[in-house]
């Protein structure tokens, strides 16, 4: 599903931006339990984002793999136990998220972006289909500089 979605990805791009991919070779065929239609609808919601948050040039890297994680790790708000782990993360260079309002980016509705540019439901919706699949998120942004969300999907299948 993430290698199918970046194909589509891929093609609206912008030339002046770049999509990476991070996959290593061990990683190309993980799976889990999920919808794919709402994996897709991740990728979708914090691709655009990332790409509204580059503007005109900048670099979107998209990573994929097997991670162990720890209960000092996870967010409170989820209920998910420390272990294997597959992570998906999007990474962009893009002007970044004050710290002001990174603790509401997930809140339905919330948009810092003009009317005709989002609705403030793409990271809502992002969580909630994280949340449905027994999953995790966690945000990193520095001002400037650019903003990570890596996602946690439960790695017993």
């Amino acid at each position: 599903v993430v290698m199918e979605t970046l194909k589509l990805l891929r093609s609206t791009l912008p030339t002046s931006i770049q999509l990476e991919t991070v996959v290593s070779p061990e990683d190309q065929n993980l799976s889990i339990m999920a919808d794919s239609s709402q994996i897709h609808e991740i990728i979708i919601n914090l691709y655009n984002n990332a790409l509204q948050a580059i503007g005109d040039k900048g670099t979107i890297t998209l990573s994929l793999g097997k991670v162990s994680v720890e209960k000092v790790d996870i967010p409170k708000q989820f209920n998910c136990s420390p272990g294997p782990y597959v992570q998906l993360s999007i990474q962009d260079t893009g002007c970044g998220i004050p710290t002001a309002i990174i603790d509401n980016i997930f809140d339905p509705f919330f948009t810092t972006k003009k009317k005709e540019r989002g609705t403030g439901l793409g990271l809502s919706s992002t969580y909630g289909i994280v949340q449905n699949h027994s999953g995790a998120i966690t945000v990193y942004s520095e001002v400037g500089e650019g903003t990570t969300f890596n996602i946690y999907f439960n790695d017993k299948t």
